[in-house]
């Protein structure tokens, strides 16, 4: 019985097709001769399709924004 299982998993495993795209775009703006803002977007985008089972989709959108300083 264990041994079915697994081998049903590591069907499952190699049994599929996956699409990772990723746009990572940076931004930086001079606000002056010591000060620097800078803006980053994170996109991922992840579709997985399997032949035995529904696909599965995700998508994640992050931004970062900071503020540097130099002497």
């Amino acid at each position: 019985e264990m041994q079915r299982s697994l081998v049903g998993s590591e069907m499952c495993i190699r049994d599929r097709n996956v699409m990772l795209a990723v746009v990572n775009p940076l931004i930086e703006l001079n606000l002056s001769r010591h000060f620097k803002a800078n803006m980053e977007i994170s996109y991922f985008y992840r579709h997985t399709h399997y032949t035995y089972h529904k696909d599965i989709q995700y998508k994640t959108f992050e931004t970062r924004v900071g503020l540097l300083y130099q002497f």
